[in-house]
């Protein structure tokens, strides 16, 4: 039968497991699941997960990476809380929130937050000392938000779309730019025509 759940507490504090390899069948992953497996390096979380619970992963020191999943849309209270190697996070378009201390006292200097999400809780990042640069589409943000988001030094990084103008819009600015190279071609032929006569 495949496992589609883990529970709450399900591995907290099993501070031996050093890497978890986890099945594409696995949908939900519980509160405090992984807590305190502090010599946890690696755990691999499949797309068919949809939800990860809050403090799933506090205190997993040694933790450098994580991908969140492709389905999940909020990334709860807590859930990588002093996760202090923590240096490299994927977090895909589908993450609309990100809670209250999320990420606190990770070793993150860098992180690309997506357009889809819409909130971020204003502790979600607090204590990630060297976070340096935050790539984020200050459109969605006023620049206070912004500040009490994330305190400190760091420098926010405008990551909006280019939008590419309407198809009339450039169609008239190459007409305008042709009839103007025209008449200025035409125009000085006409004046060396007319003082040769």
């Amino acid at each position: 039968m495949p496992v589609t759940a883990i529970g709450d507490n399900a591995f907290e504090n099993c501070r031996e497991v050093t890497e978890i390899c986890l099945p594409d069948s696995l949908k939900k992953i519980g509160n405090m699941a992984f807590g305190y497996c502090s010599r946890l390096k690696e755990i691999n979380l499949p797309d068919s997960v949809t939800e990860i619970g809050a403090y799933a992963f506090w205190y997993c020191g040694l933790l450098k990476k994580i991908r969140i999943p492709r389905r999940v849309k909020i990334i709860q209270e807590c859930t990588f809380w002093c996760c202090d190697a923590l240096e490299d996070v994927e977090i895909p378009d589908s993450v609309e929130i990100i809670c209250n201390n999320a990420f606190n006292y990770c070793n993150l200097k860098e992180i690309y937050i997506p357009d889809s999400v819409g909130e971020i809780e204003k502790n979600a990042f607090d204590y990630c000392k060297y976070l340096e640069r935050v790539h984020i589409n200050t459109n969605q943000w006023t620049e206070q938000e912004l500040k009490e988001i994330f305190i400190g030094h760091t420098e926010i990084i405008p990551s909006q779309k280019i939008e590419t103008p309407p198809i009339e819009e450039e169609f008239q600015a190459r007409w305008e730019e042709y009839k103007a190279k025209w008449w200025k071609e035409n125009s000085s032929d006409s004046a060396v025509e007319s003082t040769t006569k």
